[in-house]
């Protein structure tokens, strides 16, 4: 993952340096051979370092994507891992402007839907993903993106919209806030044994706790609803008929969270949490069913690959007894890692190209 980080920057910060040259071709290709004709010779999309008002132009759009999940619920633990079954839909609106030859400054709001399940995306008969499929966790995260930066043309358009390319690479940085909320389907019991009043409903899982953070003393602290996020990407764009763009966009989020999925660190003492969901939501290793599937979990596998048979603990904070697996659902236990999550959007875009008017030289 670091290298298609590294490769998307190098690819942005080329585009910099692609003006001047393209500027240089742009002027020899575009020297005026009627100098008698001042209209055309005037035109500033043939002969100026910049773009005329008429044709500078905004950009409508809407778009259809697909999401996918990168975090600590991925198949295995390794970067850009992840469960393509998961690939979830979304849907986005963009306003922008084109200002410069090769600029776009844009603003947009995107829904994002991200999924994730050990028990459907760890293999049991591969060992290196079998604590994965043990631990047994799922989630499900809406999220509401809003985001704006630069689109970046690696082919100039002075002409405005009714003269612009046919085809046009581009790249994109910018910087966006969202806000997250994961949230868990509810078992039927708690690993104490009790019912749950919520079962078979999406409850959301940053109140709870999971992994003590409204627990005195964890040192864990609480993560918050609205984070940062670097979207960067390439794509291209097709011009279509008349006013109209389509685009295929292949986007990247930079996260400083580790917390889309409710997964990062240990586990604490099941008693030291203040409700039953909390504690079922946050220890899922003992569950006979998986919740999504309704498929019987293969606990044969987990006690002979070594991982540990279904067993109990006291509670050294309240005394009661939990059913766990042995390096599951007790404290200081790992449950995640730290490594921030990622998501990628992959991204079909309509626009609708608006201006003053068609911008180009006249005859006279």
């Amino acid at each position: 993952m670091r290298k298609i980080i590294a490769l998307l920057i190098i690819t942005m910060l080329g585009t910099l340096l692609i003006p001047e040259e393209a500027e240089a071709q742009r002027r020899r290709r575009y020297k005026p051979k009627y100098r008698k004709n001042r209209s055309i010779s005037n035109y500033r999309g043939a002969s100026g370092g910049t773009i005329s008002n008429s044709a500078k132009y905004h950009v409508l759009s809407v778009s259809i994507n697909a999401n996918n999940y990168f975090g600590d619920l991925a198949p295995v633990a390794e970067a850009a891992s992840t469960d393509i079954s998961f690939t979830r839909p979304g849907v986005g609106i963009t306003y922008g402007y084109h200002f410069t030859p090769w600029l776009t400054a844009r603003l947009g709001l995107t829904w994002v839907r991200l999924q994730g399940d050990d028990n459907v995306s760890a293999d049991p008969s591969i060992y290196a993903s079998l604590t994965r499929y043990t631990r047994n966790l799922s989630f499900r995260n809406d999220l509401f993106e809003l985001a704006g930066g630069f689109e970046i043309d690696l082919i100039p358009n002075y002409r405005g919209p009714y003269s612009r390319p046919p085809f046009t690479p581009f790249a994109f940085i910018g910087i966006a806030g969202f806000s997250s909320n994961p949230k868990g389907l509810a078992p039927e019991t708690a690993p104490n044994g009790n019912s749950l009043s919520e079962a078979g409903t999406w409850v959301p899982l940053r109140p709870l706790g999971t992994e003590g953070q409204y627990v005195d003393g964890s040192g864990v602290d609480p993560y918050g609803r609205f984070n940062i996020a670097v979207p960067l990407g390439l794509g291209v764009k097709l011009a279509l008929p008349g006013n109209l763009d389509v685009a295929l966009e292949f986007g990247y989020r930079l996260l400083f969270t580790d917390y889309i999925d409710d997964v990062s660190g240990s586990y604490v003492d099941l008693g030291s949490l203040d409700s039953d969901l909390a504690r079922a939501m946050s220890d899922r290793s003992t569950e006979a069913v998986a919740v999504l599937t309704n498929e019987q979990r293969d606990f044969q596998r987990i006690e002979e690959a070594g991982v540990g048979r279904l067993s109990s603990y006291v509670s050294e904070v309240n005394g009661e007894r939990y059913a766990v697996i042995p390096g599951y659902g007790n404290a200081e236990q790992i449950r995640g890692n730290e490594d921030n999550d990622m998501y990628f959007i992959t991204q079909i875009r309509i626009s609708y190209l608006l201006s003053k008017g068609r911008g180009g030289a006249r005859f006279r």
